[in-house]
């Protein structure tokens, strides 16, 4: 989110194209079905698609000043000084940064779909129900594989758990 309120307008290439960062951002989450975390991100990302293309759109500008007290709170946040990317991250491609923050994001979702469904799996052993217990087996593999891929996307190690 600090990306889409800070750098939202800004233009990146993407396979040739040239589109906005916030495009990326909002483009990811939607086809990812990554679902903001609370009501107030939700509101950020609604409001960044119904306005994006406005004439002189700037998006911490626009955020900022939002009419929305808790759009606004969030959003000044964001942009002082003490959320400052680091010298590291300065020196980073902007390109490079929102790819790297993007699977990180989706490494935190899965990450907690495997946790969910770990839970749901041990729900299933104590209720005895074996068809949901089979059920819930057969989607674990293809949680851990999609998460060993970010990983190593990521430079991380992967663990076969």
């Amino acid at each position: 989110m600090q990306l889409l309120v800070r750098y939202g307008e800004q233009p990146i290439h993407v396979d040739g194209k040239v589109t906005t960062i916030g495009s990326v951002i909002i483009y990811t989450l939607e086809s990812d079905e990554v679902a903001p975390p609370n009501a107030v991100y939700q509101k950020i990302t609604d409001e960044f698609k119904a306005h994006c293309q406005d004439q002189g759109f700037k998006a911490e500008t626009f955020f900022k000043f939002h009419p929305d007290p808790q759009v606004s709170a969030l959003a000044i946040d964001m942009i002082a000084d003490k959320y400052r990317f680091v010298k590291q991250e300065q020196d980073m491609r902007i390109g490079d940064l929102v790819t790297r923050l993007l699977f990180e994001m989706k490494l935190t979702v899965i990450n907690k779909q495997i946790e969910d469904l770990e839970t749901e799996l041990k729900r299933a052993q104590e209720a005895n129900d074996v068809n949901r217990q089979m059920m819930l087996l057969a989607h674990h593999p293809q949680l851990i594989q999609l998460r060993n891929d970010i990983c190593k996307q990521l430079g991380n190690r992967v663990l076969n758990v």
